[in-house]
């Protein structure tokens, strides 16, 4: 199964708008979670 983040153009200038230094260890996080094993980091959507 692939993945795809998609974020929004606000909140795409929002995370240029950070230190390198944060978006660096946004990006890392992002790998070690997400990218390894989605379901224990993402909350699944429920039907209502």
């Amino acid at each position: 199964m692939a993945w795809t983040f998609e974020f929004s153009k606000q909140a795409e200038k929002q995370f240029k708008k950070l230190d390198a230094v944060i978006q660096l260890r946004i990006k890392k996080a992002v790998l070690e979670r997400l990218v390894v094993n989605p379901k224990l980091a993402l909350i699944p959507l429920r039907k209502h």
